[in-house]
């Protein structure tokens, strides 16, 4: 049976055959003289205690941080894949849920107005005018009361041009969030709307001219009241809005028209209060026959109303 010993100089630790056992000689490791101990009775055999040397205890280490390092690599890099996979649906999901704001807000103002003909026989003129025709207050000012906005329109002084307001009113952080789209930076940012009408000749927004519903000879579901319009650069408060004199009526085409920053199209609500997000393929002679209120166009609704784009 090997006998454990442990040299008394050098302290290697070695098994030794029991045939040497009370002999003298020198260590295998040192040189130096050693005596090897008796056999141990039988059931108190001591269990060998190998210490590791310092290069095997440094090759360990080494090798439990190139395991550790690995493993954060292949963590990372599963991480990463995770992450490739489910992006597409994270950003999927925040368009979508921009999108779903955007018309919550629109239904919002869609409501106000009604709420506004009700109480004044008529839907709110584009802008209230001073006595030279200059525009001097927003619709979307005359709305604020409509929209709970009661601390803002109290601040608004009616007396004065909509330039004229104070510095606090004209700050973007006092934009009514109703008039913002999240997929529209700018409106937050600036305080610039993300919401206007369309005024001209024969739409329901002629200027300093207010419309009532029985006007709208074309029917109310067949003529548009609000539209989306991103990158404005319209605040607030300013009585300004898409001319129909100066659109081509193409959907998130350049210049003034109706837009958004929504793939595939934008919001615009109609006079009876149904939203519909309109595809960027929609014909100009559609879009621009929604405008009118007496244009005796006719206005193939079917277009419009699947129920993957309307919402009322």
């Amino acid at each position: 049976m090997p006998i454990p010993f442990s040299c008394p100089h050098c302290q290697a630790e070695t098994l030794v055959d029991d045939q040497y056992a009370n002999q003298t000689g020198d260590c295998a490791i040192c040189g130096r003289e050693i005596t090897v101990p008796s056999l141990p009775a039988t059931g108190d055999t001591p269990i060998p205690r190998f210490r590791p040397t310092h290069q095997s205890h440094r090759r360990s280490l080494i090798t439990a941080v190139v395991l550790s390092l690995g493993g954060l690599a292949a963590v990372a890099a599963t991480f990463g894949i995770l992450v490739w996979i489910a992006l597409p649906f994270v950003q999927s999901n925040q368009l979508r849920s921009y999108r779903l704001q955007s018309n919550q807000h629109l239904q919002r103002i869609a409501l106000a107005m009604r709420n506004y003909h009700n109480d004044h026989g008529s839907y709110p003129p584009a802008y209230v005018a001073d006595s030279n025709g200059r525009p001097m207050h927003s619709w979307r000012v005359l709305l604020l009361p409509y929209l709970d906005e009661h601390a803002t329109y109290e601040q608004y002084d009616l007396s004065k041009p909509w330039d004229e307001q104070t510095l606090e009113l004209q700050s973007p952080l006092r934009i009514p969030r109703v008039y913002t789209s999240p997929a529209d930076a700018d409106s937050a940012t600036f305080g610039h709307t993300s919401f206007v009408v369309i005024t001209g000749k024969q739409t329901m927004f002629p200027g300093p001219r207010s419309t009532r519903s029985s006007q709208i000879e074309d029917g109310l579901a067949g003529t548009i009241m609000v539209v989306e319009r991103h990158n404005s650069g319209i605040p607030w408060y300013q009585p300004r809005d898409l001319k129909s004199a100066q659109m081509q009526f193409q959907i998130n085409g350049s210049g003034q028209e109706i837009s958004s920053n929504h793939p595939g199209g934008a919001w615009l609500t109609t006079a009876d209060g149904t939203s519909y997000f309109v595809r960027d393929s929609l014909s100009t002679d559609f879009v621009q026959s929604l405008t009118t209120i007496a244009g005796g166009e006719r206005v193939p609704l079917e277009e419009l109303s699947d129920d993957l784009n309307t919402m009322r």
